[in-house]
């Protein structure tokens, strides 16, 4: 018996409510674990792409529908790291739906010139 076993009784230390400690984890939960961080990966490339869409749009101001596009852009970018990075799309339906609705005034207060007070 291992010193101080005595005094934690049947529990191992660090292996809360289970008799093992470090277990490995099942070869299909790595595979999902690889594909989530693929797919994470390809939403950074997407987003590192409209940021530099928008880039691009911000230096020719010209463009009569650059400032809509650039919020627009804004927004689904606001809405592409919710649903990822956040992991909104394992909320529950009324907090998505109360992400969404707060998403479209932002981008409504946006188009209009802002709130004036």
């Amino acid at each position: 018996m291992r010193p101080g076993a005595r005094a934690r009784g049947p529990r191992h230390l660090l292996a809360c409510r289970r008799r093992a400690v470090a277990r490995h984890l099942p070869p299909s939960l790595s595979d999902l674990r690889a594909c989530r961080m693929k797919e994470l990966g390809i939403v950074w490339i997407v987003l590192a792409g409209l940021t530099g869409g928008t880039a691009w749009l911000f230096e020719h101001p010209g463009l009569a529908w650059s400032l809509p596009a650039i919020a627009g852009v804004a927004a689904v970018k606001a809405a592409l790291v919710m649903h990822y990075f956040m992991d909104l799309r394992l909320a529950p339906w009324g907090l998505r739906l109360a992400a969404g609705l707060w998403l479209a005034a932002a981008l409504a207060v946006m188009l209009s010139g802002g709130v004036t007070l």
